[in-house]
């Protein structure tokens, strides 16, 4: 569950929205820190279907992954299997908040240490949960 800090090299941890995978309480709040060797990068993937509240702007419940100061993921709604991004740095925040009308069933993400160089492209990752919005 979210609100731990990790260490990871080489090898996978999960986390996921508080209850996973029932419906997360209201009002919740947690912030995770994920860091590995300076020398690797972190990928982040959704690792099962997942489903928070959607709203323009996720403006209630959102899913917020931090690269340094620099937010490479926001979301809200509906996040498909395969979603991922890749750090450019060794450390990553994750960050969850609810408020207090509905609530899904939250989200399962696995983060891995790599070494790889690929960039990816944030913009494309920032927040097109408002164009596809949950069937829920």
């Amino acid at each position: 569950m979210c609100s731990a800090a990790r260490w990871i090299a080489h090898r996978t941890t999960f986390i996921t929205s508080p209850r996973y995978p029932r419906r997360y309480p209201a009002n919740s709040e947690c912030v995770c820190s994920v860091v590995t060797q300076r020398n690797q990068r972190l990928l982040v993937r959704a690792a099962a279907d997942s489903a928070l509240e959607w709203t323009p702007g996720c403006r209630a419940d959102v899913l917020v992954v931090y690269d340094g100061s620099e937010q490479t993921l926001v979301r809200c709604g509906h996040l498909p299997v395969g979603l991922n991004v890749t750090s450019r740095t060794h450390a990553i925040f994750v960050a969850f908040r609810s408020d207090e009308q509905r609530q899904h069933s939250g989200f399962w993400l696995a983060i891995e240490g790599s070494f790889s160089t690929h960039t990816y492209n944030y913009s494309k990752a920032i927040d097109d949960s408002r164009l596809h919005p949950s069937a829920n």
